[in-house]
Parts: structure tokens; C-alpha cells; sequence
């Protein structure tokens, strides 16, 4: 199993397992901008991973920088909030470059958090996941 990262927080309680990833829209996509000339700057954030997140999420300025649009909405569900509608869109995360995942994600306000994205299941089904509390890291492993 390859090893994505092992990471070390400022302050991992605080803030949870976040890391950097780079968000493209996807491989179809790119290919239409690409026979069009039309360019896009992928997007680098600070990503939360969170578990309990069903789909991973983007903030909403996220989609509008890559010049992508919706391919749908969706209401979101969570612990504080319910019947929020959310719009989805398709965008590839690229966790450092080792991890390469295509996902249909939905968007949200994250102005004023520490992340931008959000990590979800849909791409942590495909990796293990240790968070190790005493030593303030977390390995994200494929």
C-alpha cells in the first residue's frame, strides 16, 4: 500500500487533518479546454479530511476559478444544518501527485475556515486512514 502522506499539524485537535491538494476539473473537461484554447489555473487548497462527510466538497469560489459549471444540485444534510441546497460539480483532487481521484463534489461556504475543501468518503473508500493523536499526525495512505 502506498504511502499519500504522513503530516504533522500545528494543532491537530483544533484544526483536524487537513492537507494541501490541487483541484482540476476533470480529465473530459480539460480535454474540451484544451481543443478550445481555454486555460484554467488549477486551484491549490487546504483540504479538511473528514469522515464523516459522505462526498467531498469544494468552496463555492472553487468551481467559478476553474471555469466549470454544474452538472446538477443536490441538499445537503449534517450534523447542524438540513434541506440546504447545494450545487454538484465534476472536479479531480490531486493529493500530492501520487493520488489522482475524479469526483462529483458539491459546494459550500468555507469563508473563514482553514480549508477550502473537504475530503469525504467518496474518496477516503480507497485509502486507510490512521489518525494518531498523542503524536499530532495522521497518514493518509492508498
Amino acid at each position: 500500500m502506498a504511502g499519500i502522506s504522513r503530516w504533522g499539524v500545528t494543532d491537530l485537535q483544533q484544526n483536524g487533518p487537513l492537507l494541501q491538494v490541487a483541484i482540476h476539473p476533470v480529465k473530459a473537461i480539460r480535454d474540451i479546454f484544451a481543443s478550445e484554447g481555454t486555460t484554467y489555473q488549477p486551484q491549490t487548497v487546504s483540504a479538511l479530511v473528514d469522515t464523516g462527510a459522505s462526498h467531498s466538497m469544494v468552496d463555492r469560489s472553487i468551481p467559478q476559478n476553474l471555469g466549470i459549471s454544474t452538472v446538477g444540485e443536490t441538499t445537503l444534510w449534517s450534523a447542524t444544518h438540513s434541506d440546504v441546497p447545494s450545487q454538484m460539480f465534476d472536479v479531480t483532487f490531486i493529493i500530492l501527485a501520487d493520488f489522482v481521484k475524479e469526483v462529483q463534489c458539491l459546494e459550500s461556504d468555507f469563508s473563514g475556515r482553514p480549508f477550502m475543501a473537504i475530503i469525504g468518503r467518496d474518496i477516503l473508500a480507497g485509502c486507510v486512514l490512521v489518525y494518531t493523536g498523542w503524536t499530532n499526525t495522521f497518514t493518509l495512505s492508498q
